[in-house]
């Protein structure tokens, strides 16, 4: 039996109703079986309520592919999948069927970037008209502070990575180029910290090990997993993405609100829709060389990174903090769906 529950759970009973569909499994004792069927039937009966009486069921992740088909059966309204994975993420997190499943089923797909739209365009075949592009809403929970002057001249500077440990976000391409800027910049007092790794994990124990042989130990720092990210970005000067692939990485946003620019790879995700070309810069598919010019250029013109980071800030206000703004477009894809559901053939 797999658990629906999480560390958001408490935040979704806040916000709304919120129960559990039970996967059942063959496994255990009879009486364990026959209370996984007890509380699975629950469950089923109190969606069976809720699905008579809503409009719109939305899907988060392409990854439901697996249930989608038992919705479906119980259930003829409008289904919108809201999207956030790529090529690497859908076929590690899911597989083929299950994806086809979802594309098939679903009335529309809600994206938050146009990498997405494309992947799912180029990918599946997913006509234009059935994505819909809805921005990213970033609570401003966070004291608003953004680059001083006094920030901007002090004469070190602090580039930061943010993730788990995994082959997609990067972390051995961060210690790349921490270790290119040590080697060929001996003089510029340029600093590296990646955080989002459980501490003492078999991943922090292996890039441990990277940053020990490489002689990096002084140079790059690594902070364990918590709650604290935004005081992790009120630290760094700048944010250095280094992620293989990103769907639309919230770490970039969050960075952004913050006055920090961004250093990302080109055809790895969606970063490079918000860094343009003022708000950070964009280099070639792991070329971390061009990654280290890049905070290499931030070191010795202060003037570009505070504008950069300016920019970034600017953006993300105008793009992902106005919760208003997103809350009348999320509402206008529901309107355009249901009116699509209701055309008759």
């Amino acid at each position: 039996m797999k658990s629906a529950d999480g560390p958001l759970t408490d935040k979704f009973k806040s916000a709304s109703n919120k129960w559990c569909v039970y996967y059942l499994s063959k496994k255990g004792t009879l009486i364990v079986r026959i209370i996984r069927k007890f509380v699975s039937l629950m469950g089923r009966s109190k969606l069976d309520t809720c699905l008579a009486s809503s409009e719109i069921v939305i899907l988060n992740t392409i990854t439901n592919g697996d249930i989608v088909h038992e919705l479906r059966r119980r259930y003829k309204g409008v289904i919108l999948t809201y999207v956030h994975e790529l090529e690497v993420g859908a076929s590690v997190f899911s597989s083929k069927l299950n994806i086809d499943n979802l594309i098939d089923t679903s009335d529309g797909f809600i994206v938050p970037c146009n990498a997405v739209a494309n992947f799912l365009i180029r990918q599946y075949e997913v006509l234009p008209s059935a994505i819909y592009k809805l921005d990213y809403f970033i609570p401003l929970n966070h004291s608003g502070s953004t680059r001083s002057e006094a920030r901007v001249l002090k004469d070190n500077l602090v580039v930061g990575g943010c993730g788990t440990g995994d082959w997609r976000k990067g972390i051995d391409l961060f210690l790349l180029v921490a270790l290119r800027t040590r080697v060929y910049y001996p003089h510029h007092r340029i600093s590296f910290q990646w955080k989002g790794i459980v501490k003492n994990s078999p991943e922090w124990i292996k890039i441990s090990y990277d940053i020990n042989k490489a002689g990096l130990s002084d140079f790059m720092t690594l902070l364990e997993s918590d709650d604290k990210t935004l005081d992790f970005f009120e630290g760094i000067d700048v944010l250095l993405l280094t992620s293989r692939e990103d769907p639309y990485p919230l770490v970039v946003l969050e960075a952004g609100s913050l006055g920090r620019p961004t250093i990302c790879f080109e055809q790895s995700g969606g970063a490079k829709e918000f860094v343009g070309s003022d708000a950070g810069f964009s280099v070639q598919y792991l070329d971390t060389n061009a990654m280290c010019t890049g905070i290499v250029h931030y070191y010795d013109d202060r003037n570009l990174l505070y504008n950069h980071g300016s920019m970034a800030r600017q953006r993300a206000e105008r793009l992902h903090l106005d919760n208003q703004r997103i809350l009348e477009e999320f509402n206008l894809i529901l309107v355009e769906s249901l009116a699509k559901k209701r055309l008759p053939l």
